[in-house]
């Protein structure tokens, strides 16, 4: 069976060869041993589909990083939050923000130029959970459509499915922290519902401008 005929069958109760494999591949020395070959910034691109292909059914935000991350990295944004960046993931590392008044003002700024971007279909790293899914190095949200697709023709036959909107509450909670955004919302839950409604239709627009172009059957809700 082809994977996409395993997983549609194991989907809808039917029988199968075998069990669809589907797995997170997120590990340059996995990647190395399932295909041999020594993954550099010039061909990470092809060893790492290479290993979809050889062992997964299905793959789930699978992506490949921005060469110039390769090496581990740190940066400091615009307003002072602190990112840290290897290969595969990414995480704030320093808030900037000591108070609910401070991460109240951070919202309403971020508010506006998320809104503007949502209007142009430009990625936002202010909108996102900077965990090197696919597409946040893309400039725009087609952008993000001709990426995907370039991965999942190469995978092929294996799936990949359809590229992952972070909810709303994700990106708040990573941006701001548990602590502080919760502080916000409760003295302030106007401005945290906006800026949750905010974001929320920016994931919106991004699937509108995309969802239906992807070489993809499959979505994850």
């Amino acid at each position: 069976m082809t994977p996409l005929e395993r997983i549609m069958n194991t989907l809808e109760g039917r029988e199968v060869d075998r069990l669809p494999v589907m797995d997170i591949f997120h590990n340059a020395e996995l990647m190395e041993h399932l295909t041999g070959k020594h993954i550099t910034k010039q061909n990470a691109f092809d060893v790492a589909c290479e290993a979809v292909r050889r062992q997964l059914d299905l793959c789930r935000h699978f992506t490949i990083p921005d060469p110039d991350r390769f090496e581990d990295s740190e940066r400091m944004d615009e307003d002072g939050f602190v990112l840290r960046n290897n290969w595969w993931t990414g995480a704030y590392v320093r808030n900037p923000l000591k108070t609910s008044d401070e991460a109240r003002d951070m919202m309403k700024k971020d508010i506006e130029r998320i809104r503007r971007a949502t209007e142009d279909h430009r990625v936002l790293s202010q909108a996102q959970v900077n965990l090197e899914l696919p597409g946040e190095n893309c400039r725009t949200f087609e952008e993000i459509e001709g990426f995907f697709n370039r991965i999942a023709d190469r995978i092929q036959p294996s799936i990949s499915i359809c590229p992952e909107t972070e909810v709303g509450m994700y990106t708040a909670l990573a941006r701001y922290g548990y602590e502080l955004f919760f502080y916000v919302y409760y003295d302030y839950p106007a401005v945290a519902k906006e800026y949750y409604d905010t974001l929320t239709d920016y994931e919106i627009e991004k699937i509108r401008t995309y969802g239906s172009k992807l070489r993809s059957p499959l979505a994850m809700l």
